[in-house]
C-alpha cells in the first residue's frame, strides 16, 4: 500500500527513530500529499521538523495536527518537543507521557499497553532463538 497514509506515517516514524530525519520528512510528507487532513501526518512531520531546526514550520504543522486530531500522538510528541523547546522539558514529557497512556483502540489499553506487550514478545522470541543455537553462539 505505497499511497496509503497511515503506511506512510509507519514508514516515517521508523525512518525517524531509525535516524534517517530526511527519510522521515519525505514519508511524512507522502503521506499528507496521500491525505491532507490526517492529523498524525501532521505531527510526526512537525516532529522531525523540529528536530531539524527548522522550528517556524514544525510549529505550523504542529499546530495543524493538534486541529486536525487533538488526541493524536503525533500532535502529542510535537506539542511535548515545542515545549522542551521553549524550556519547559517537564511538562513537555507529561504531555508526551498522557498520550502513551491514553486508551487506544476497543479494548481500552493505551499505546503503551501495546508497546510493552511488543518489547516483551520481542524478548521471548530472542531468548528462544538464543536457546536453540548451538553452545558458544550465544549472541
Amino acid at each position: 500500500m505505497p499511497d496509503h497514509a497511515g503506511t506512510l506515517v509507519t514508514l516515517g516514524w521508523a525512518k525517524f527513530t531509525g535516524g534517517d530525519p530526511t527519510g522521515a520528512e519525505q514519508a511524512f510528507r507522502r503521506a499528507i500529499a496521500a491525505n491532507r487532513n490526517f492529523g498524525e501526518a501532521h505531527g510526526g512531520l512537525a516532529v522531525v521538523l523540529l528536530c531539524l531546526d527548522r522550528r517556524d514550520e514544525g510549529h505550523r504543522e504542529s499546530a495543524l495536527a493538534r486541529r486536525l486530531d487533538p488526541n493524536g500522538f503525533g500532535a502529542a510528541w510535537a506539542q511535548g518537543a515545542e515545549l522542551a523547546l521553549a524550556g519547559e522539558r517537564e511538562k513537555g514529557e507529561a504531555v508526551l507521557a498522557a498520550a502513551l497512556k491514553r486508551p487506544i483502540g476497543r479494548d481500552g489499553r493505551s499505546l503503551l499497553d501495546h508497546l510493552q506487550a511488543y518489547v516483551r514478545a520481542q524478548a521471548a522470541r530472542a531468548d528462544e532463538n538464543a536457546a536453540s543455537l548451538p553452545p558458544g553462539r550465544e549472541p
